[in-house]
């Protein structure tokens, strides 16, 4: 019995410990400073511009939903002893910033929206990137980079509309699905690089950050001539999601995403026989739906219109991986 229960102890003890890890979302944690992000897709750029520098946490899991997630006690504290938190402008954030602002030795806040060119939920077509030219200027960016982040106020007019755990969206509301565009994705790079260095004393260390940043620009701006050539035969063509993440890749591409949910809601009876309507009249075949979020209304579009239900995740941490599946299933559809 005595050997039975220490067995059923140690169990309980590994079971605690795994629960708290994934619970934290913390790699590559142990002796180094720790990087604190809001969701798995920075969380792979700190990894790549960062190497095995620094320890990464990540506030929501890939499961989770960003627009009800809640920041628990035991990571509040992790957080606060962090060096750096780079803020995105999720929904949670703006209670959890308020909060790191109030706290002394808190880590330093970085805007990673700093320097991008934002939209909002309501806004349609914008004045599209030339892919045709296939370059893209970033050196405009290059004195945003190396701003002190630790100074920079978060409480700028234009990040202000979220409601902490309200998951309906007004059409005035800023879209932070930045990361969905290989265009933000180079400008954060280099805000994250810029940061990282200022944490390290070693020339060697600041040489393999930067090393590592200029390998990772290169990658992102390899993938969007890339998705520019893969997606150039839809220019304009509309393709409907449950929920609008994905406005940034739109605008890139030259798309168009059409929102099942209306101002973040699952839609009324009368509103999906209007989506219905408009996805028929449009040939559409294919409705995209997000893990995090209920399919029931992606389904029963689905089914009006004799398509089919294809996931697609705006969370997944390998966000170039996940740019050109992406792709993929849009041309596949």
């Amino acid at each position: 019995m005595k050997y039975s229960l220490t067995l059923f102890a140690a169990a309980s003890l590994l079971s605690f410990i795994s629960c708290t890890e994934r619970e934290s979302g913390v790699s590559g944690s142990a002796g180094k400073p720790l990087i604190v992000v809001s969701v798995p897709p920075y969380a792979g750029l700190v990894e790549k511009v960062g190497g095995d520098l620094f320890g990464v946490l990540t506030l929501v899991t890939e499961n989770d939903d960003p627009h009800t997630y809640s920041v628990t006690p035991n990571e509040l504290v992790k957080v606060s002893g962090a060096k750096v938190y780079f803020t995105a402008s999720l929904p949670f954030e703006k209670t959890l910033v308020s909060k790191l602002s109030e706290t002394k030795g808190g880590p330093a806040l970085v805007d990673l929206l700093a320097g991008l060119e934002t939209r909002n939920f309501s806004e349609g077509e914008h004045e599209h990137h030339d892919h045709a030219e296939g370059e893209h200027d970033h050196a405009e960016h290059k004195e945003d980079a190396d701003h002190d982040h630790a100074e920079h106020d978060h409480e700028d007019a234009e990040h202000k509309k979220h409601a902490d755990h309200d998951h309906d969206h007004e059409e005035s509301e800023l879209d932070p699905h930045v990361w969905l565009s290989p265009v933000n994705l180079i400008i954060q790079a280099e805000l994250i690089s810029s940061a990282l260095q200022g944490l390290v004393s070693s020339e060697d260390e600041k040489a393999t950050i930067r090393s590592n940043t200029a390998a990772l620009v290169a990658d992102l701006t390899a993938v969007d001539k890339e998705l520019a050539i893969t997606l150039s035969p839809l220019r304009g063509e509309s393709f409907f999601v449950y929920h609008g993440a994905f406005g940034y890749f739109a605008r890139d591409y030259s798309l168009k995403q059409e929102a099942i949910e209306i101002n973040g809601r699952s839609p009324e009876p009368k509103q999906l026989t209007d989506v219905v309507a408009k996805a028929k009249a449009e040939d559409v075949h294919v409705v995209f739906v997000q893990p995090q979020f209920d399919q029931t209304s992606a389904e029963a579009l689905a089914e009006a219109i004799n398509g089919k239900v294809v996931a697609i995740d705006p969370l997944a941490k390998d966000v170039i991986a996940n740019l050109r599946d992406i792709a993929a299933k849009l041309k596949a559809q």
